[in-house]
C-alpha cells in the first residue's frame, strides 16, 4: 500500500466483519497518513479484481483454484457446525457428514467454490437444504 494514494483492500463479507476492523486498526498504528478504501463483495469477485489489478489486497477465506493471483495463508481455522440447544448431536465432540443425514441444512449457493467442496463430503440427498445464501456471514 502506498502512502499518498487510494489503496484498495478487497475482501469477504466474512473477513469483512471479523478481520478487517482489527487489521486496518494494527496497519492505521504504523501508517496513519495511508487512505484506504475497502471494497466487500463475494470471493469469486474480490478474487478477479485483485487479479485485475483494482484492487491492491484481498482479504478471503477461500480462494478457489486456479486464480491468478498469489496467495498467502494467514490461518487455517476447522470448519463448524452450529446446533441448537439441546439438539441430539450437540454433545458430540466431532461430527461427520454422515452424523447430518436427514438434518435441515443453510448452505451457501451451489455456485459457491466452497459449497462444492463442502457438497464432496456428503453422499447425495443424505441432507435437507431448506436455506440457501450467497455469503458465509449469513449462515
Amino acid at each position: 500500500m502506498i502512502d499518498g494514494a487510494d489503496n484498495r483492500l478487497a475482501a469477504s463479507p466474512g473477513m469483512s466483519v471479523g478481520v478487517v476492523p482489527d487489521a486496518l486498526r494494527l496497519f492505521r498504528q504504523s501508517h496513519p497518513s495511508v487512505h484506504v478504501t475497502v471494497q466487500i463483495n463475494d470471493t469469486s469477485t474480490i478474487t478477479k479484481w485483485t487479479a485485475a489489478g483494482y484492487c491492491d489486497f484481498a482479504l478471503s477465506s477461500f480462494v478457489p483454484d486456479p486464480q491468478p493471483v498469489e496467495r498467502l495463508l494467514l490461518h487455517r481455522g476447522r470448519a463448524v457446525c452450529l446446533l441448537p440447544e439441546g439438539h441430539r448431536l450437540a454433545g458430540k465432540r466431532k461430527i461427520r457428514s454422515s452424523d447430518l443425514a436427514g438434518e435441515s441444512f443453510i448452505s451457501l449457493t451451489p455456485n459457491d467454490p466452497a459449497m462444492q467442496l463442502i457438497d464432496a463430503a456428503f453422499k447425495p440427498d443424505l441432507r435437507s437444504v431448506d436455506i440457501e445464501t450467497t455469503h458465509a456471514v449469513t449462515v
